[in-house]
């Protein structure tokens, strides 16, 4: 299949799709195999207007670390009436979905050198993409396990931008994210049209939240949890419209299942945050935990993760290590094994700044604290130069000290004429 970029730049694209949604459908281009291009099921003129406002607005980088997948070219059919089609942008490598990391039977597969640190270095970095998101005024909308992306060094890359609820302001016009899960819409959203809803921040901010409790809690959903009431098993979308989090239900009807990872066993900030995230936000949104609240949490949390004298790939929180409770729940099945696994290599460059993501070094010092003000940049003036500004500045303060003593000797000599 071959396309045309605006250009007139011939792009070929194999037949073989690297995977499909409901939208479109994402393949191969030939020849470059560092791109990929997304063809749309049904292409119209809102999805062609959102991808060249796109193209004209691209997000910045995070320490050069491309977090988000953005169009690079759009695509047109090779014929004589070429066809808006879609677009082609940079293909991911070396990188797996989120789902990978918090399952642990497809973790020991995919990232067999991954502790509990990783994950929760994974969930800080997810919580600097979001609020890299909103600090542009976009929002996800469409948030899940398959559309977040890990690397290597616990780096988080987020997908199908397209998706996302874009505004632009200059002709005062909204195009808007028109899916989601129902595992990760919040309440408010649960059975609700979304084709002409406004998203806001705080929607994905449960989402957010939900993909955090999943990768701290071995992949149990916060809202899965065991039935004691009478009738059949509400939905889990009921569940989440009915603000049913089993780990504080006082009703009596809900508990955790009973392999779920204790709650306490959470850092105490993590815990006051899910609580006011799920609990706290079910009826007041807007009160919901922010991607920058999270990312301040999860690097205080990481700072007092402890490690195991009996499996040092055992990280935990509090006094006993609740992964050798855990490996004995399981009947000896290690979520987090002994041994060791095959390290990356690659050891990226670590600078902290409040809005960036941060790759997973093991030789970085356990406390990690951002810098309260960023590094002021090196002078681009040279030594005599500077030498020269400091004559030239000599030579005012003289000037004007002699102008000032000539003032006030005429100002004397003025008022000893007048008492004469």
């Amino acid at each position: 299949m071959k396309y045309v970029t605006a250009t007139g730049q011939i792009v070929e694209l194999a037949t073989r799709s690297l995977g499909r949604g409901g939208e479109g459908a994402v393949l191969p281009v030939v020849g470059a195999p560092s791109l990929v291009a997304k063809i749309f099921h049904h292409p119209t003129a809102e999805h062609r207007a959102k991808i060249e406002f796109m193209l004209a607005n691209p997000p910045p980088r995070a320490n050069g670390h491309f977090w988000v997948t953005w169009p690079g070219a759009i695509l047109f059919t090779n014929g004589p009436w070429p066809n808006f089609a879609g677009y082609v942008m940079p293909k991911l490598t070396k990188a797996q979905p989120l789902f990978t990391c918090y399952n642990p039977a497809i973790r020991r597969q995919k990232h067999p050198v991954f502790d509990y640190r990783h994950l929760v270095r994974c969930a800080r970095n997810l919580a600097a993409a979001f609020s890299l998101a909103h600090a542009h005024r976009f929002v996800i909308g469409d948030s899940n396990e398959s559309n977040v992306f890990v690397s290597d060094d616990a780096r988080v890359i987020l997908i199908d931008s397209d998706s996302w609820q874009i505004i632009d302001d200059v002709h005062r016009r909204t195009y808007r994210s028109m899916v989601g899960k129902c595992d990760f819409l919040p309440p408010e959203l649960q059975n609700r049209s979304l084709k002409n809803l406004d998203r806001k921040p705080w929607h994905d901010n449960f989402a957010l939240a939900v993909l955090l409790f999943k990768l701290t809690g071995e992949g149990n959903h916060p809202f899965d949890g065991v039935y004691h009431g009478a009738g059949d098993v509400p939905t889990l979308e009921a569940r989440i419209a009915a603000g049913a989090f089993p780990y504080r239900d006082r009703s009596g009807r809900w508990s955790p299942k009973g392999l779920a990872l204790p709650f306490d066993s959470l850092h105490p900030r993590l815990q006051k945050l899910f609580v006011q995230a799920f609990e706290t936000g079910h009826t007041r949104p807007q009160l919901r935990p922010d991607a920058c609240e999270w990312q301040k949490a999860f690097t205080l949390a990481e700072t007092e993760l402890q490690c195991c004298h009996r499996n040092p790939r055992h990280c935990f929180w509090g006094n006993q290590c609740i992964w050798c409770q855990r490996k004995q729940l399981l009947g000896g099945q290690d979520p987090f094994p002994g041994g060791k696994p095959k390290a990356s290599r690659r050891v990226a460059k670590a600078t902290h700044t409040a809005a960036t993501t941060v790759p997973f070094n093991r030789r970085l010092p356990k406390s990690l604290v951002a810098p309260s003000s960023p590094k002021p940049p090196d002078s681009d003036i040279s030594e005599f130069e500077k030498f020269l500004i400091i004559i030239f500045a000599v030579m005012v303060i003289i000037t004007l000290v002699s102008l000032g003593l000539l003032l006030l000797v005429t100002a004397l000599r003025l008022v000893a004429q007048m008492f004469n």
